[in-house]
């Protein structure tokens, strides 16, 4: 559950960034677009706020307003109103509501794909957020290609250290783990967990997880 956690809290990052931008663009908005980006930003704040606490119950209704909202705004293709999108599969998959989070996360990916391109850094967290939809309704096979397509596209579009590039490295990793392939989880495993404590530190509780999830597969390999 630590890795999902760690997952959504990147998106909100995201999000909460989009919401700065809101007001940069807001001298060019009218006084009533003003005020509706005051509370857009406020329903992500308070989504943000109960998803960091796991209240994600409390949370759904704030994200589906921002949603909306942001599609009011800007229209249903406009950048923000993609970032908009993210949140909610997450929250879905949370409480369990797992066809409204696969379907949630197909549309986000495919739309974001269409308007900003393959190889665009949310495009690319959507299709990260996809692949652990994937993986955690069973459909490794599914999981492991997109997920492969992602990591290889942030590594050569981002950096090797970036959070979403690590994220895909040890996503992989268990993949392969759950797969059985034990032998390809391995070194992904351990090259996630040196660059998770070149990038965080030791002891943030990422590197942590990553190197719980080294020792597994080194349990799993008899070791």
């Amino acid at each position: 559950m630590k890795l999902k956690r760690f997952i959504w809290i990147i998106s909100l990052v995201l999000i909460t960034l989009c919401s700065h931008d809101l007001f940069a663009q807001a001298p060019e908005l009218s006084a009533e677009q003003v005020e509706q980006i005051k509370l857009l930003t406020n329903y992500n704040e308070q989504s943000t706020q109960y998803s960091e606490q796991g209240l994600y119950k409390e949370a759904l209704p704030f994200a589906e307003k921002a949603f909306q909202l942001t599609k009011e705004i800007f229209g249903e293709r406009d950048y923000y109103t993609l970032i908009a999108m993210e949140s909610l599969p997450i929250i879905y998959m949370q409480l369990g509501m797992l066809d409204e989070a696969l379907s949630w996360s197909e549309k986000t990916y495919h739309l974001k794909k269409e308007v900003l391109g393959d190889k665009h850094l949310q495009t690319l967290i959507s299709g990260k957020t996809l692949a652990m939809i994937y993986h955690y309704l069973g459909r490794l096979s599914e999981a492991l290609s997109l997920l492969e397509k992602t990591y290889r596209l942030s590594k050569e579009e981002l950096e090797e250290k970036h959070l979403l590039t690590l994220v895909c490295i040890n996503n992989l990793a268990i993949i392969y783990k759950d797969l059985g392939r034990l032998a390809e989880a391995l070194p992904l495993s351990k090259k996630g967990y040196r660059l998770y404590k070149e990038k965080l530190g030791e002891k943030h509780p990422s590197t942590l997880e990553s190197l719980n999830n080294l020792a597994i597969i080194y349990q799993d390999l008899g070791r």
